[in-house]
């Protein structure tokens, strides 16, 4: 894979890895917001309304956007959860990226800036990222050729988590990440899949032992003949996008393609990251 060198030095690092931080300052989420307008829970199903904006909600919007931006730690994270500068940087990094990619679009290694952020949505409670990174990973979608052509996607659609997590943390990231790429997409999102059983925790268990745990572990509506975007928050061996992948190529799904905020890099000792995995 090569990735043509354009633009300053400092968008170069910052597409590697992230926006400077200053040392000793740890990683903090905002805390959440509501889901993102337009969810649709299926096709033909009505939009769940936004529940209405309370004074505890308003101060706990503006307690998010005065704790420190994920990506920096140094200036506050602001409306959307990451700071303006920080903003600034990510988006002249994304539209940097040249890589060819397979049928896996990804914003960044999971390490450094891209770890905070996802870490920041999917432990610290902050909702308001799955906007801005939904907006990203719209953008490397389009830079892939995706969005026309014979091959268009027809609709969007995310990687559910079990319904304990859920639960535990108040939300599902993955489907406010789809949520947001619909949006920006202006594609159709439906929720296609659905966790027929729960799985184990798949963290430092290899590809072979994840694929077995995920065997028949999602179950997927009937799309006949859809180009289908398949959104996660991070692939790891890719075991996890393959079972759903699976599942939606038995109900006649005609392809699958996947996007992601970051993805685990094995380096070689020439530092080069790995072509991208099929999902």
């Amino acid at each position: 894979m090569t990735r043509e060198r354009a633009g300053s030095s400092r968008v170069e690092r910052v597409a590697r890895d992230g926006p400077s931080e200053r040392p000793g300052v740890h990683d903090q989420g905002a805390p959440g917001e509501a889901r993102p307008a337009g969810h649709e829970a299926g096709a033909g199903a009505v939009a769940r309304p936004e529940p209405p904006t309370t004074l505890f909600t308003a101060f706990a919007d503006l307690l998010a956007g005065l704790a420190p931006c994920p990506a920096c730690g140094v200036r506050p994270a602001g409306a959307t959860g990451v700071c303006g500068p920080c903003r600034t940087l990510l988006r002249a990094a994304t539209a940097e990226l040249t890589e060819r990619p397979g049928d896996v679009v990804w914003l960044g290694p999971y390490a450094g800036t891209w770890l905070r952020l996802v870490h920041a949505l999917k432990y610290r409670g902050a909702r308001r990222l799955a906007g801005f990174l939904g907006e990203l990973l719209a953008l490397r979608v389009t830079q892939a050729g995706w969005c026309s052509g014979a091959r268009r996607l027809d609709l969007v659609t995310h990687v559910p988590t079990t319904a304990g997590r859920a639960r535990e943390r108040g939300f599902d990231q993955a489907e406010l990440l789809a949520a947001a790429v619909a949006a920006h997409l202006g594609v159709r999102r439906v929720a296609a899949l659905r966790r027929v059983r729960t799985t184990a925790k798949l963290a430092a268990r290899g590809r072979t032992e994840r694929a077995a745990l995920l065997a028949g572990a999602f179950e997927a509506r009937y799309l006949p003949g859809r180009n289908v975007l398949l959104v996660d928050d991070v692939l790891t061996t890719g075991a996890t996008l393959e079972s759903a992948g699976k599942a939606l190529l038995g109900r006649g799904a005609a392809g699958i393609r996947c996007a992601v905020v970051a993805r685990t890099v094995r380096r070689s000792a020439a530092e080069a990251p790995e072509p991208p995995e099929p999902g």
